[in-house]
């Protein structure tokens, strides 16, 4: 026997589900409430997702992380010692090629799970991107880049000096070629990392009732997996992944990570270049994120609770 989906006239129409953006009219201001994704309890639909995750983690990160191993043992089978800084030794043309595969591999993933958002019928909203909140989400790009970015990768790099770890790298650019191949590189890793490993899989994982302890350690060493090739000097890698799952999980929007992730890799390329020009850049980007956070607050005063820039946020 089946039911009717359509309600006859004049039934009680039951309540919207909870959405984690709304309007309050009294007194006209926007809230953004963080609402955690809600368990599904449906068996079928629970393999589904679990099947559907391990695909997209099978074209991101799982090429990287085998990359970032080879790389890694590389470096323990010389001695700890780079001959040259690129992934395939002594070969910087397959090296850039096979970096582009590696691209390819994440971007592949990052739109599959565009796809499988909005084929489930929760939308890109559900993992933090659209819902018309752009001005939002230039606002925390300040906060973001402070508490996500400068902060944990400041202290580890501080760490990492102290103790004289080394700290290996996989791709030379210092050439124009290599060079691109770097601009490339921090718009793909910014957006699919973000999208893959910060949105989609803290999503998923909170949809089969893991806890918030358990979906940081994924999440962070997922992340850290495929930064393995920095070998003993990951810890700024794992400061960052942990800050920004944390910081994920409180404003739940991906636009801020997504830029702030690109425009700290694109300073990464440039100094390889021009110091000078790299501290430049990152200047003009603070003062652009620190101006649309104070005109947010101009446009919606005490609309949201922006993160507060400090260690003890």
């Amino acid at each position: 026997m089946t039911t009717n989906p359509f309600p006859p006239p004049g039934a009680a129409v039951p309540p919207p589900p909870a959405v984690d953006c709304s309007f309050d009219t009294a007194s006209s201001r926007l809230k953004h409430r963080a609402i955690p994704a809600r368990p599904v309890t449906e068996p079928a639909l629970r393999r589904l997702f679990g099947w559907e995750t391990w695909l997209v983690l099978g074209l991101f990160p799982l090429p990287a992380t085998l990359a970032a191993l080879a790389a890694l043992a590389s470096h323990i089978a010389s001695g700890f010692a780079a001959p040259d800084g690129l992934l395939i030794p002594n070969e910087p043309a397959l090296t850039a090629a096979f970096n582009m595969a590696l691209f390819a591999s994440g971007l592949s993933a990052a739109a599959m799970v565009l796809y499988l958002v909005v084929r489930s019928g929760e939308g890109i909203t559900a993992i933090g991107l659209g819902g018309h909140r752009l001005r939002l989400d230039l606002a925390l790009v300040m906060p973001v880049w402070l508490l996500a970015q400068v902060i944990p990768q400041s202290v580890g790099a501080s760490v990492v000096r102290s103790l004289s770890l080394p700290t290996f790298h996989v791709s030379s650019f210092g050439t124009p070629d290599y060079f691109v191949v770097a601009l490339v590189g921090a718009f793909v890793a910014g957006v699919l990392e973000e999208i893959v490993v910060l949105g989609y899989l803290v999503r998923r994982l909170e949809q089969r009732g893991w806890s918030v302890q358990w979906i940081v350690t994924v999440a962070v060493a997922v992340r850290v997996s495929y930064h393995l090739y920095y070998g003993p000097g990951v810890i700024p890698i794992v400061l960052w992944a942990t800050a920004s799952v944390l910081l994920y999980l409180r404003i739940r929007r991906l636009l801020p990570f997504i830029i702030c992730h690109v425009v700290w890799d694109v300073r990464v390329g440039i100094a390889d270049h021009s110091v000078s020009a790299s501290f430049a850049f990152g200047a003009l980007f603070f003062v652009a994120s620190l101006v649309a956070w104070f005109k947010w607050r101009k446009w919606h005063p005490g609309a949201y609770p922006l993160p507060v820039p400090s260690l003890g946020s």
